[in-house]
């Protein structure tokens, strides 16, 4: 049961797409998890794992807020990578609505300036690595594609914080 001092006892950040991740941060800041999506083989392409993805949110939904980051297609990218891109986005957002979670979508300009500000360099995967390390220095950010783990955890620590729970 949420206490009476704070709304939520979880906050869930979701780095959308499908190398994209989840990361979860306790009221008091710490790192609940944090992991790659699950994804799935589907003929010759990949998708979302939604019954796993659930199965890692549901333990924590009712007792959560989930940060989801609101994202658009960017210059160059193709209309298969658009589509398949908006597909995933869709698909977590019925994930979340299936279980009752209450969410928010937040660009990535927002919480960016917010969670990288202290954080110095033009690289915005390098500086969220760097900004999650600080918070959670017993976390390994060390393969290439880990900027998505430091950001899904970033969302959710922006949400705690928005919630105005932070120290």
């Amino acid at each position: 049961m949420v206490g009476e001092d704070k709304k939520y006892d979880f906050y869930i950040g979701l780095d959308p797409g499908l190398s994209g991740a989840i990361g979860i941060v306790d009221h008091a800041g710490r790192s609940i998890l944090s992991s790659d999506f699950p994804t799935i083989k589907v003929g010759k392409r990949k998708e979302l794992h939604l019954s796993h993805l659930v199965n890692l949110i549901k333990p924590y939904s009712k007792r959560s807020k989930v940060i989801l980051e609101k994202v658009n297609s960017r210059p160059g990218q193709g209309v298969v990578s658009v589509f398949s891109f908006g597909r995933s986005f869709g698909m977590l957002e019925g994930c979340i609505a299936t279980l009752k979670t209450p969410y928010e979508l937040v660009t990535p300009q927002r919480w960016m300036k917010s969670m990288l500000a202290d954080v110095e360099g033009t690289d915005t995967k390098g500086r969220a690595i760097l900004a999650a390390s600080r918070l959670w220095p017993e976390m390994d950010f060390s393969r290439k594609k880990d900027h998505n783990r430091a950001s899904a955890l970033l969302l959710g620590e922006y949400g705690r914080r928005m919630e105005g729970v932070a120290k």
